[in-house]
């Protein structure tokens, strides 16, 4: 639904940065040729199997792909891994043709940063204001910012809560917040 307007233009460059196993770029493909980056070999053999025509092994620290190469570039939970998210930012706005869009999905309220996304080797969570901060200063326009997964925000806060006063060994970091990725936001830039 966020990209719907760009999609239906059809015959697009995108790139699915932190590709994964492909399930985003599979999907995608209808729309335009899509070239998917990710950093690990496996994810990318693997997306292969599945369809993804142009893998590419690549830091999305480090884009390896000249300016202005793609109409569509799609981020999702990718940037929150990042040590310099300004930096890469601004490496995705390079990358992006004018008139072209950038769709990220980050994990949101620092507030709820626990042992699950150390787990997963998150630098940081995302406020409005610091996501918005991140993109107006590498160039881009906000389309829409907004929010995900915030149905359980509640219970995944309690959950939070009681993991910050346990001991640190403890097994309570397998919590809702765990199965459910609570706490995202969603947003659309363009060039």
């Amino acid at each position: 639904r966020l990209l719907a307007d760009r999609l239906a233009r059809g015959c697009l460059r995108i790139l699915d940065v932190g590709c994964g196993t492909g399930a985003v770029s599979r999907e995608l493909s209808t729309f335009g040729m899509v070239c998917s980056l990710d950093r690990s070999p496996d994810a990318l053999r693997f997306a292969r199997t599945r369809g993804v025509k142009c893998p590419v092994v690549g830091d999305a620290a480090h884009l390896p792909f000249r300016s202005a190469a793609f109409d569509l570039v799609t981020a999702f939970d990718v940037i929150e891994h990042v040590e310099d998210d300004r930096a890469m930012a601004t490496d995705l706005r390079r990358i992006i043709a004018p008139g072209g869009a950038l769709a990220v999905h980050v994990p949101a309220w620092p507030f709820l940063f626990g042992r699950h996304d150390e787990v997963l080797q998150h630098k940081r969570r995302y406020t409005r204001k610091s996501l918005t901060d991140l993109l107006l200063a590498a160039g881009f326009r906000l389309e829409y910012l907004g929010w995900a997964s915030c149905v359980i925000m509640p219970p995944a806060l309690i959950m939070r809560t009681v993991e910050k006063l346990l001991p640190r060994g403890s097994d309570a970091g397998r919590d809702i917040a765990d199965i459910y990725q609570i706490g995202r936001a969603s947003c659309r830039a363009r060039v």
